[in-house]
């Protein structure tokens, strides 16, 4: 991976989630600072984690800030939406979080957001190191092209996510199962080529 920091350094998107996320920190730092301030202060976090997820919806710390600015606000039904659009990225059944509408967010929601980042990284090399390692709780390979049998992408992010892990695949010299995976990815979405 020598090219990874030139990649970075090149990719302005990323670089706007990561300035927008930083923004957001700094506003919570000086909304617990300043109670006198403290609503228009965690506003402007809001705002600016928003839009790192904007810009960079696949690093998972713009997730876990916007996350923990919905738990300074004591906003549970936003912590739950942040959820639902993490799983619908992820190409889990968002409606199965309905299971979850009694749980306490106060306590359990970072550790949900974490579970599902955890289970499933959002960082295509993260996630390839995962299968491939066999690790505890990883999905196989198998159980991942079975997924994507059943999954919708129209989601244009989750079309993105599963189509960089799927590149993972052919990269590793697997190209039939790269063919095939392909194939039902852009049927989708055809427009995306990425």
């Amino acid at each position: 991976m020598p090219g990874d920091n030139k990649d970075l350094l090149q990719h302005p998107r990323r670089n706007l989630g990561t300035r927008y996320r930083s923004q957001a920190r700094k506003f919570i730092k000086l909304a617990t600072l300043d109670d006198s301030r403290f609503t228009d202060n965690i506003k402007w976090a809001e705002q600016s984690a928003r839009q790192a997820i904007l810009y960079d919806f696949t690093d998972e710390n713009n997730w876990r800030c916007l996350a923990e600015i919905k738990l300074i606000l004591s906003d549970y039904d936003g912590l739950l939406a942040v959820l639902e659009d993490l799983f619908s990225i992820l190409g889990r059944d968002p409606e199965q979080l309905e299971q979850l509408k009694g749980v306490e967010f106060q306590q359990l929601g970072l550790e949900l957001l974490e579970a599902a980042i955890t289970r499933d990284p959002l960082n295509p090399d993260i996630w390839w190191d995962r299968v491939t390692s066999g690790s505890d709780g990883a999905e196989s390979l198998e159980e991942f092209v079975e997924r994507c049998s059943r999954l919708d992408f129209r989601d244009s992010r989750a079309n993105i996510v599963f189509g960089r892990r799927i590149e993972r695949i052919r990269d590793s010299g697997q190209v039939e199962l790269f063919i095939k995976l392909a194939h039902n990815l852009l049927a989708h979405r055809p427009q995306n080529h990425e």
